[in-house]
Parts: C-alpha cells; sequence; structure tokens
C-alpha cells in the first residue's frame, strides 16, 4: 500500500470510528452498569492480579492532566524555538487545548458517573475517557512530529508503535483500574481517533503553504 493509500484508509476510518463513538455514547446515557460494560469488566478481572493493578496504577500516570500537560509544553517550545514550525503548533494547540475543551463538554453533558468500584477517586465524570480520548491524540502527535525527524521507514514505525502502544496502556489502565466504565474508554479512543485524524488532515493539507 502506497502512502496516499494509506492516508485515504486512515481518513475513512472516522466513520466506522464516528459510529462507535455514539454507540458508546448510547450505552452511556444507560444509568448504572450495563450488559457490555460488564462483560468487558468480567474478562480483565479474570486477567488483572495484584500486580496487574500495581502496574497499571503506574501506568496510568501517562494519561494524567499534569503528564500530558508538561508532555505538551515540551513539544510545543521544540516546534516553535527549535523547528520554527507554526503549523504544527497550532494543529497541538487544536488536538490537545481543544481536545481536552470537547472532552469536558462531554462529560457535562452526559454526566455519567464513575463505576462505584473504582480503585482511585477521581473527580471528573466519566463520558468520554480523557486518558484514552487526549493521550491518543497527543503521542500520536508527538510520534509524528518525531517520526518527521528520522529517515529509516524502522525507526518510524517503532516510534508511531511506541507512541500507540502508549496510548493504548493509558486507556486500558482505566478499565483495569475501574475509573471508567469500557464504554468511556472506547469512546474516548473513538472520539480521540477521529480528532487526531482532523489534526493530521490540516497538517498535511496546510503544511506546503508554511515554510520553516
Amino acid at each position: 500500500m502506497n502512502q496516499r493509500s494509506m492516508w485515504i484508509l486512515l481518513y475513512t476510518m472516522c466513520i466506522p470510528a464516528l459510529f462507535i463513538f455514539f454507540w458508546m455514547y448510547s450505552i452511556a446515557q444507560t444509568d448504572g452498569m450495563t450488559g457490555f460494560d460488564s462483560t468487558i469488566f468480567s474478562f480483565f478481572n479474570a486477567i488483572s492480579g495484584d500486580v496487574m493493578v500495581q502496574v497499571a496504577k503506574g501506568v496510568t500516570i501517562v494519561g494524567n492532566k499534569p503528564t500530558i500537560i508538561v508532555g505538551a509544553l515540551l513539544l510545543l517550545c521544540w516546534l516553535w524555538f527549535k523547528r520554527k514550525n507554526y503549523l504544527g503548533l497550532a494543529i497541538l494547540a487544536l488536538g490537545v487545548g481543544g481536545g481536552n475543551y470537547l472532552k469536558n463538554w462531554l462529560k457535562e453533558y452526559v454526566g455519567r458517573e464513575r463505576p462505584e468500584t473504582a480503585l482511585l477517586a477521581e473527580e471528573e465524570l466519566a463520558f468520554p475517557s480523557g486518558h484514552a480520548m487526549i493521550s491518543l491524540v497527543f503521542y500520536v502527535l508527538l510520534a509524528y512530529f518525531i517520526a518527521k525527524e528520522v529517515q529509516s521507514r524502522g525507526a518510524k514505525i517503532t516510534i508511531y508503535v511506541t507512541g500507540i502502544l502508549i496510548a493504548f496502556l493509558s486507556g486500558t489502565s482505566r478499565i483495569i483500574l475501574h475509573v471508567h466504565y469500557p464504554s468511556d474508554v472506547i469512546g474516548g479512543y473513538a472520539l480521540g481517533f477521529a480528532l487526531l485524524m482532523l489534526c493530521l488532515f490540516l497538517y498535511r493539507r496546510y503544511e506546503s503553504k508554511f515554510p520553516k
């Protein structure tokens, strides 16, 4: 598959991603535990022991707000002062800043409470999961900008896989810790993917108009 076909495929995947988001949204409208969430919780409970719970408590830090803020500020400084990539700055602001605003608005709009079995105390409402949504946007954007600096195809793949894996672990840890219903996390990933593709589409569309 050539690069153009790959990007067309990724953009097209926004359609099923949005369908999944609205499906998860419909689940989030239901009071209490749903059969969908219960089934996934049961699977994770079956494979999660005390060690995995402790690992999840450590892993979940990569998606915490302070971690994302520090990471975004470091990336912002690099794009601004080192690369003079002002379009990249705008895309980062759209993805992380705009995504965070959208996530907070949706939480208030949906008003879903956290699971009663949560192993960590959280103040925000549940749907969608910011650890899933914002982590996917930030870590893949970070991988994208880093990958543009290397020539090796193998290195690019490694960078992307690392970014996606961090985002995946961030969201999965929230299910293991029961601080989110699985539908919160899946909905967060689905909406995060659509926002990420919008960011990358805009960047690739206008990159040539912003010479560095």
